[in-house]
């Protein structure tokens, strides 16, 4: 128990840092890191300062009913071209492939921090000092520091410098034990399309909890999907960043995704969830199965025939801070070493652990410059 308090702590600690890592440093200008550091370090006054009226409207008085409809007029659902040259990016976000769906987002999926911060707040209600603190996560291990550029998929010479990383780049954000993707290993290196696997299991979760996909659902559903990967990936590594990414995902099901304020009447229905995370039910004589589709909300034009509204109350970082540890805690992962406690706690093992720990803090242009974790470990000790 004191361990597992432990990591809780590291767990809050290691997200503020993520906001102040800069907070001392006041003769970073001229470097590439200087905007993002910057943005960290001021959160939600940067923000403001990058959204402007966007961001403003964030915190004016609450919209009427019939505002919180998405999507807006004027954003439309149009499917991914993937066989475009080049194409339209997707990754292991639902929420972002979905809001590049709509137009929320570019559709060819290369998007910026900036562009994240207004769309999730636009589309989902997000609060920007939570999208700024994944965001800034995203484009220093997945993108392109210089522009603030990512992708939401794979590599891609939109992005520019290197064409290294996209969303897709196992174990920076994108993480283990994800609610409803496989791990990077477990899923032969599909780390980005729904499972159906999981997505039954989830249905399950579900059903026991009235047919909602509620906290206790996906509480559930993170305790078995952290069983499964501790048992089958023998790679499973879980730092600090995979365990707010990984636990918030879950989180983010029935606070993000369902139809309406969770807690103020929304319902995390199957209907509203299946959409948003692309599941399409697909039966076959007396079994059922999913496979993935393109992300999309359930409009009013659905079976449902109802319209889908996005939460009323903006949810940001200190109340996923205060949520994780409730979920977390229904199955702790021992951090940084997921294997402990299990038969894949190896010595080859533990050197991949610590191999994920350092490309976890390595920005995606260098990454791609090396050719294994030696050459990274060499890299750094050369420039502390």
């Amino acid at each position: 128990m004191v361990l597992f308090h432990r990591h809780i702590q590291q767990a809050t600690i290691a997200i503020y840092l993520i906001l102040y890592i800069q907070h001392t440093s006041t003769s970073s200008t001229g470097c590439p890191f200087a905007q993002l550091g910057n943005q960290a370090n001021s959160g939600i006054d940067t923000a403001s300062g990058i959204l402007g009226p966007i961001f403003s409207s964030v915190v004016e008085p609450l919209l009427t009913l019939g505002e919180q409809i998405r999507p807006e007029p004027g954003f439309y659902y149009q499917e991914p071209n993937i066989t475009a040259n080049p194409p339209d990016q997707r990754g292991p976000c639902p929420g972002l492939n979905l809001l590049a769906n709509y137009g929320y987002l570019p559709r060819n999926g290369i998007v910026t921090l900036t562009q994240v911060l207004e769309a999730t707040s636009r589309g989902f209600n997000m609060g920007t000092d939570l999208a700024l603190v994944l965001g800034t996560i995203a484009v220093l291990t997945t993108g392109n520091i210089l522009t603030e550029t990512f992708s939401l998929g794979g590599p891609d010479l939109r992005v520019g410098i290197c064409d290294a990383g996209g969303l897709d780049r196992h174990d920076t954000i994108e993480s283990n034990i994800s609610p409803n993707r496989e791990d990077y290993y477990t899923g032969k290196c599909d780390n980005h399309h729904l499972s159906s696997r999981r997505f039954k299991q989830n249905v399950k979760c579900a059903e026991q909890q009235c047919g909602l996909f509620n906290l206790s659902a996906m509480t559930q559903q993170y305790s078995q999907n952290a069983d499964y990967s501790k048992t089958n990936n023998p790679y499973l590594s879980y730092s600090i960043t995979s365990l707010i990414v990984s636990v918030g995902a879950h989180i983010f099901y029935p606070f993000f995704f369902s139809n309406g304020t969770y807690e103020f009447g929304g319902t995390p229905d199957y209907t509203s969830i299946s959409n948003i995370v692309g599941a399409k039910l697909v039966t076959t004589n007396n079994d059922y199965d999913f496979e993935y589709v393109p992300e999309r909300w359930p409009e009013i034009n659905n079976s449902a025939g109802k319209p889908w509204y996005r939460r009323e109350i903006e949810f940001d970082f200190a109340t996923l801070l205060a949520i994780i540890p409730e979920v977390y805690a229904a199955n702790p992962v021992f951090l940084n070493f997921g294997q402990v406690g299990t038969a894949n706690l190896t010595p080859q093992t533990i050197a991949c652990d610590i191999y994920e720990q350092i490309l976890q803090l390595t920005p995606a242009c260098l990454a791609q410059t090396v050719q294994n974790g030696f050459d990274v470990t060499t890299w750094i000790i050369a420039k502390l």
